[in-house]
């Protein structure tokens, strides 16, 4: 009897302490939640914002180029090195960019690249032929480099790696958003044309980049570099933060120095495989607005339109896609399907010669271009270690965007010899499958293959 009372008792203890842990548990997620939340509010929107413009970059130039190409007497292939070679310098200084980020953090850092981006974006407003165009072009890649990659490091700090895609989601929002809403707004003010003795593609260069130096401003003084710094959490909260990404952090710590990140194949193969989804989202910045308006009657301002329609589907697809990769912890195979389906459209695109065809393709090939973009970058980052992350994620962003610099001038260098752009998206096409085939080589990796698993509770941030 008596050892029937102290087990009855022995098991109601456990269940109190059970309970306890519980709750304990879902206080500590609820904080964390609470954390992350508040993250998100504070620095997505800005950082959301800054990435617009930086689209505006890419897009405007498209645009840009119905007239300017005129002016300026450039040829298909002046206007694919110049828009492409923004991403060779682009390249070059992506490295020392993250490396300097790292060292003085990223409220300073980021805000220096918008800044001086923003001042070189404007002045694209003073080439007078293809050389400077050239030229100014390569200088606002060096000034902006190290942006993209300086912000998925940042953001590696604040979030935890089961919200890695859904996050990155909400900030790659700027790529459909700036390439839809850039098209009609550089469309609308091409009509400056004339106005103050100015071209409207001059215009048009001029008042989308000051903003990103306003928006520096603003980062500069409304940021912090980590969340031991954030006087926005409560001292709970920054504490459910740190102890979370530092524990990812111990777990993920393969990667643990430079020379480690540039012997590894896992890193150059993702390099590879950024190079095919950069090569696609670069060349449909640059070309979409030239590629529409070539479509019969359509003309400058039809053209501008027709992009942001193609384009604008394609934010929600990433987003829910993303959504869905967080949701089963699945990484591979939400990059790679896309990345196939992508492919395809570009292989079929040209070979339309239907309008409506044409802009259904354009449609299926954003929408699949920008998932898997979304999802590819919330791999990176749970390779390295901390010390190693800055470098290592700039490292495979600048081979990939060897690929936004490539493909932009191949199809400029095909539509000038053959005068189509068919065999020019073939081989962005074929880009494409060698990506897919690349990260399903890397699938039996399981900081590749899927997040640490996680709470109820901290799914639903």
């Amino acid at each position: 009897m008596l050892n029937k009372t102290s087990s009855a008792r022995e098991m109601q203890a456990r269940r109190l302490q059970d309970n306890k842990s519980k709750r304990g548990r879902d206080v500590s997620n609820g904080i964390l939640s609470s954390a992350t939340s508040k993250a998100q509010k504070r620095i997505l929107p800005l950082l959301t914002g800054l990435y617009f413009f930086a689209i505006l970059d890419r897009v405007n130039v498209g645009v840009a180029g119905l007239t300017m190409s005129r002016d300026l007497h450039l040829t298909a292939q002046a206007f694919g090195l110049g828009a492409g070679i923004f991403f060779f310098g682009y390249v070059l200084n992506e490295i020392p960019s993250n490396i300097m980020m790292h060292r003085l953090g990223g409220r300073v850092w980021l805000a220096r690249i918008a800044i001086t981006w923003g001042i070189l974006a404007a002045a694209v407003a003073l080439a007078s032929g293809a050389k400077s165009f050239v030229a100014l072009r390569f200088l606002l890649g060096i000034s902006e480099a190290g942006f993209f990659p300086g912000v998925i490091y940042f953001m590696s700090l604040w979030f935890p790696a089961a919200q890695k895609a859904k996050v990155n989601a909400a900030f790659l929002f700027a790529i459909p958003a700036g390439n839809a809403i850039g098209a009609i707004l550089s469309t609308l003010l091409l009509r400056l044309d004339g106005f103050m003795g100015l071209a409207g593609w001059q215009w048009l260069f001029m008042a989308e980049g000051l903003p990103p130096v306003l928006l520096g401003i603003i980062l500069l003084t409304n940021f912090a570099d980590h969340p031991a710094q954030a006087t926005w959490l409560s001292a709970e909260e920054r504490l459910a933060l740190i102890t979370k990404i530092n524990a990812e952090a111990d777990a993920d710590a393969g990667h643990t120095n430079i020379a480690a990140v540039l012997a590894s194949p896992t890193v150059w193969m993702l390099g590879l495989v950024y190079f095919g989804l950069s090569a696609t989202l670069a060349s449909l910045s640059m070309w979409l607005p030239q590629l529409v308006h070539g479509m019969g009657t359509v003309n400058v301002e039809q053209a501008g339109f027709i992009t942001a329609a193609a384009l604008f589907p394609g934010a929600f697809i990433m987003y829910l896609w993303s959504k869905r990769s967080d949701a089963t912890g699945e990484r591979v195979w939400h990059v790679a399907i896309p990345s196939v389906v992508a492919g395809l459209a570009w292989l079929c695109v040209s070979a339309a010669h239907v309008l409506w065809l044409k802009i259904v393709l354009l449609i299926i090939l954003g929408a699949a271009g920008y998932a898997s973009f979304a999802v590819f970058w919330a791999i990176p980052p749970r390779i390295f270690s901390l010390q190693t992350r800055a470098f290592g994620v700039a490292l495979i962003s600048a081979v990939g965007n060897l690929g936004a610099f490539f493909g932009p001038w191949f199809i400029g260098y095909e539509k000038s010899l053959h005068g189509s752009f068919a065999d020019g998206f073939e081989g962005i096409g074929i880009s494409l499958f060698i990506s897919a085939a690349l990260i399903i080589m890397l699938r039996k990796q399981e900081k590749i293959r899927k997040p640490q698993s996680i709470s109820a509770t901290e799914k639903r941030v």
